[in-house]
Parts: C-alpha cells; structure tokens; sequence
C-alpha cells in the first residue's frame, strides 16, 4: 500500500466569506446611496479631488528627481543617429605627475615610443631617432604651464590652460599625434613657441611653412606641414594666416607659429564662435602598401571606406598580383595585406567599386587575355570573399591596359581599353555560373569607349551606363541604355589635358567630371540626372598656382563627392617642373564657387603620381587619398594638418623596376 496523507476538505462553489467584498461582520452591503443624495456625493468628492491635487501640486518641488517614474520618450531615426555623434564620457582620466610613455608597432616592425611630461613637452622616439618638443610660450599671453597634465581613455593628453584660456589637446595613433591648440575665448593670442631638439635627425625646409625631417639614410621621418586657424564647431570657418618658422639655436630648434594680421583680425572678428582652435592636422598617415603597376590617377579608383566595417581597402598590385590591403578607421593603424584576389601572377591595373555593403575588384588578366573581377561582401566582423569571375579572351592584353568596372541592376560592365573591348554580363550570373559565354559584347567605338581611351564608368539609375573616355581632342561622353549605346549622347567635352580626369556622380545622378581646360588650371564640368549630351563648364576649380606659388602645371587631379554635405572635393598635382606638391580644395555647391584656400596634403617631392582619390563618402572626414611618393605608394585623410610620422614600407628589388612612371 502506497504512502497516504490527511484528506482534503471537501471545496464548494460558494465564496468565502473571509474574501467576500461585504462580510457577515459588516454591514457595507446594505450600503446605499438614495437618489436625492447622488448630486451631494459628487460634489463632496469633486472637492476632495481637487483638494488632493492642489496638496500633490504643492508638495511637488519638495521630491527629490531620482524618485521620479521614468517618462516615456520618443525618438526619431534622426535623433536616434545624432546621439552617436554626442560626445561621451571619458572611461578613464589620469593625471600625469610623472612622465607617461605609449608605444606602438610602426607600420615598419619599428617601435614607435611617445613620452608626454607633466610640462607641455612630448618625446617621439623611433628607433635610435628622437624628436623633443616643448611648447614654451603663447605669444601675447604668457608662459606656458598648464593648471592639470591629464591622460584621457588611454589616447589623449591634454594640457589643460597652459595660459589662462587655452588647452593644448594631443591625440594618438600609430603614426604619431595630432596637435591642436583650443583658444576658449577671445584673447591677444600672437603665437605658440615650441622648443625642438633632434637626434640622429636633420631638420630641412624645401619652402616656407613646411620642414621636413630626415635621418642619415635621407629618409623623411616627420613633417612639419603648415598650420590655420578654426572655429572648432565649423572647421569651414578659418583663416590660413599662421606662418612657420624654424631657427636654429645652440641647442636644437625654435619652432614659431606666428599668426598674421589678417589672422587676428579674424581672431578678433564679432561674428566669431570660440572655441577656435590652431593647428588641426592632415593625417598622413604614411606610406600605405605597395603597388607595382600604374593606376593612371582619378581616372582609376583605388581605396573605398565601408562603413560597415569602419575600414579603408585599398586595392594594389605587386608583382602582377592582385592584393587587397586594409587599415581601420583613419587614426593611423598601419596598413596590413588582408589578401590576394586574383588567381595568378600576371594580373595588372585593378580598379575598386562600392556597391552598398560591398565592394567590386576588377584587374585585366595578362596571361589570358581576359577581363576578371570579384565581389567582397562586408559585416560588422568579417569580409566574404565570393568567386573571380572571368570573362572571354579580349585579346593581347597588355600589363598597361585600363579597365573599368559599372555595377548597375540588371548588369555588370567591363571594359579594357586595349582594342577596346567591353561586355556586359547579367548580375544574377554572379557568381553561380559566370562564364565566358555569358558575356555579350557590347563594344561600340562610334558611340562607346575606344581603344587607348583609359576610360572611367559611372551608372546612374537602373541600366543606364555612362562612360567618359580620352580622346587626341579632348573628353568624350556616351550613354548606354542597357540595350543599345545612345547615338544622340557622345559630344566631346572641351579639355587640354585629357590624359588626367576624374568622374563622379552627386545623389542627384549628376555627372560631374573634372579635367584641365589650360596648362595649369582644372574646370569641374556638370551634365544634369538626364545628361542627354550637354555639358556645362562650371568654371575654374583649381590652378597650379594654387598648390604653390610659382608652379606651372596640374599633371593628376581626382575628384571625391562628399553625399552629406553635397560637397565636392578636389584633388590635385601640381609642378614648378622641378618638384611636385599635392594638395586639394572643396566646393560646398558642388562646382559652382570653390573655398579661397588650397589645402596642402604635405606632400612635396620630384616624383609624385598616380593619385586617386575615394570615390563618395557619407563623413567627409573618411575622405582620403592615395598617391605615390617615390616609388612608395602612400595614404592621406582630409580636412585636417599639423606634425606627421612618415614610415616607408620595405620593398622586394624585384619591384622596383615596375615602380617606375609610366607616360599615359
């Protein structure tokens, strides 16, 4: 027999009187209220509601806020993706007393050494080289000694009031700092003198307001590049009238930045918003990743930032293979091969497209004769690296052969200006079967690209194709429907130099090409959405003589749209036939008006070329170059410049004979 315990009481139906509202104890449900008395009631208990709330109402301010129920709150997209952008609170602050050191790996295995003091003074040291700088007054205010030395998150030192109203803020990355001078309030601020000493380095100024450093092997390490002023919350705002000088001194270097009367007239001006701030820097952030073949400037597009992964790609080639390289975000981190794309060793002249979270390569395939291209798929954490797809032989190919690449809705296109040759293949064949047969040729040198034309694509909407080419003339233009080239289109855009141009589409899908239109001197051309054929000449963008006094030709230039600001970017080489200097301008109405100032990328050397520029950013601070510098191809971001570590990536001799300019 199992165990048994008590029985249960047998359960009724019938309420417990215990729960009941009205018990047997009460008398609450004979309770009544007679007609005559309900217009009584509701009075009596209108006036202690409102005698309730009147006493809530009052006692009110007497609540303490944290006791408070939390209150709903709507939020828009739009307020949702501002608030990223609020600054937010430092995870950690130290405050230095003792000298604080940081080290990074250099994008040359070099240990890179930073040691800020409790006084504004910085020590880089590479290696056995050492750069000392101490910033020792503010002109006009005072001697430098700041209130509180503080190290913040691990990757700022600021120097707070080194002079009543003025921070002096640095900023870290692999490849040094960035130095900004915060002026809080109006003051008689003439200057900032720094103290700089050298080890092992040798200080040389090639032109006035920028000195470049150098070791005994004649490699530049760091660049003083030139200075301007700016609101801080409107970096449009500024004045360039800060020069720099350096003067030797029986020990070391006086560095001064001295700010000009048209600077403190703009200091002084009544519409001014403080904080402004001296001295925001252009990253360079040195000699980036190998390339052994030409890239033929901004007709080519090298380097896409994706979002997704907070990550430039730039496409190289080395040793005719196809090899993408990678570097995170744009404070520094030295560049890394990612990966080879290609699928042998004698692949040349990649391009690189984005297409939403993904980016196309495209090469010419040498060996073959054929056109060959891949899609990398990006995410948070990774990329995906889908099939080469090769198309059919083009011919003799040659290791000096342009291609483009189109991604449209129902087609990709390609084109290798070797005979000319350029196909078409339906988007859905990648990358299931994508073979040479599914390529249909659509070559058309009335109405299309020509052979020898180093053409550039841009696709508008749906299908439609637009192809700019060279010509011995000037710049042609055709229109292909995804059917049929449009025989009404082609006209030639009037240009001097039609080697060098550039192409970029606005959200509006208009066409905005930039070439010379006279030695020295760069127009920006507008065709509207329909770009039926007419072109618009929106006048001078930039001459040489912008770049640098004294200079007589623009040899590369390469346009960047920036789709927030509906801003244009422009880039540019410019020559005095001895030396070459890069440097660049913005149009915020695209094209029409162009600022006053040309901005120096802090590039200045007798063999710059091949710069190419990303094509469309959403945070023109991702905006960004790559140019080679001497056989070394090397990066940039924009809008910012002040000190610069410049590290060269070691190169195979076998390369090198390949580095060498090829005439377009």
């Amino acid at each position: 027999m199992g165990w048994q315990g008590r029985a249960l009481p047998a359960v009724g139906l019938t309420s417990n009187p215990v729960f009941a509202f009205a018990t047997a104890n009460n008398s609450f449900q004979n309770f009544k209220i007679r007609r005559r008395h309900i217009r009584w009631v509701g009075n009596v208990s209108l006036i202690v509601l409102l005698l309730t709330t009147m006493l809530l109402t009052g006692l009110a301010p007497f609540v303490p806020a944290s006791s408070y129920a939390t209150q709903p709150e709507i939020k828009t997209v739009k307020s949702a993706n501002s608030q990223k952008d609020e600054p937010t609170e430092p995870e950690s602050i130290e405050e230095i007393t003792t000298p604080v050191a940081v080290r990074f790996e250099a994008g040359n295995g070099e240990m890179l050494e930073m040691i800020f003091h409790r006084d504004p003074r910085v020590r880089i040291k590479l290696g056995e080289k050492e750069l000392d700088i101490t910033t020792q007054e503010i002109q006009g205010v005072g001697r430098a000694n700041p209130v509180r030395s503080l190290f913040v998150d691990k990757k700022e030192v600021r120097y707070e009031e080194i002079v009543p109203g003025v921070d002096l803020v640095y900023r870290l990355h692999r490849k040094g700092f960035s130095e900004e001078f915060v002026i809080k309030r109006p003051l008689r601020f003439n200057g900032v003198k720094q103290k700089v000493t050298a080890k092992e380095l040798e200080i040389i100024g090639p032109t006035p307001g920028t000195f470049e450093i150098y070791d005994k092997s004649g490699r530049e390490v760091f660049r003083f590049g030139s200075a301007f002023l700016a609101e801080k919350e409107d970096l449009v705002k500024k004045s360039t009238d800060v020069s720099l000088t350096i003067n030797k001194k029986i020990e070391g270097y006086e560095l001064v930045k001295t700010i000009g009367e048209a600077g403190k007239i703009w200091l002084a001006a009544a519409e001014r918003i403080y904080p402004v701030i001296l001295d925001p820097p252009v990253t360079i952030v040195g000699s980036g990743y190998a390339n052994g073949t030409a890239d033929y400037g901004g007709i080519q597009r090298k380097l896409v930032f994706m979002e997704t992964r907070d990550r430039y790609y730039a496409v190289a080639n080395v040793s005719s293979s196809i090899q993408l390289w990678i570097s995170d975000d744009n404070t520094g981190s030295a560049w890394t091969q990612l990966a080879d794309i290609d699928d042998d060793n004698d692949d040349h002249d990649p391009t690189i497209v984005k297409d939403g979270d993904n980016f196309w390569i495209a090469w010419n395939d040498q060996s073959n004769d054929n056109p060959q291209f891949r899609r990398i798929t990006t995410d948070a954490s990774s990329e995906t690296y889908e099939a080469v797809c090769t198309g059919p032989d083009m011919g003799a190919v040659g290791a000096i052969d342009v291609n483009a690449f189109g991604v449209a809705s129902t087609y990709l296109y390609f084109y290798s200006d070797n005979d000319p040759d350029v196909y078409r293949i339906t988007k859905s064949e990648y990358p299931g079967s994508c073979e040479s047969t599914d390529f249909t040729s659509i070559t058309n040198t009335t109405d299309g690209p020509i052979a020898g034309g180093e053409g550039a694509f841009q696709v508008t909407t749906g299908d439609e194709l637009h192809a700019i080419w060279r010509t011995t003339s000037g710049i042609r233009h055709g229109i292909y429907s995804g059917s049929a080239w449009n025989t009404s289109a082609p006209f030639t855009v009037n240009s001097f130099n039609s080697d060098e141009f550039s192409v970029v589409k606005d959200s509006s899908n208009n066409l905005y090409v930039s070439a010379e239109a006279a030695a020295g001197e760069v127009h920006v051309y507008k065709c509207s959405a329909t770009c039926t054929g007419t072109w618009s000449d929106l006048g001078t963008a930039m001459l040489d003589t912008d770049c640098a006094s004294g200079y007589t030709d623009v040899t590369m230039n390469s346009l960047t749209y920036d789709s927030t600001n509906d801003d244009l970017i422009l880039f540019a080489i410019a020559t005095d036939a001895t030396n070459e200097r890069a440097c660049f301008r913005a149009s915020s109405d695209m094209g029409s008006n162009w600022e006053s100032t040309t901005w120096d990328l802090g590039y200045v050397s007798a063999d710059l070329n091949y710069l190419s520029s990303i094509h469309t950013v959403a945070d023109p601070t991702k905006a960004a170059i790559t140019i080679r510098n001497a056989a070394t191809y090397s990066f940039a971001t924009v809008p910012e410049k002040s000190l610069f570590l410049l590290f060269s990536l070691p190169f195979l001799s076998a390369i090198l004979g390949e580095l060498k300019k090829r005439k377009l």
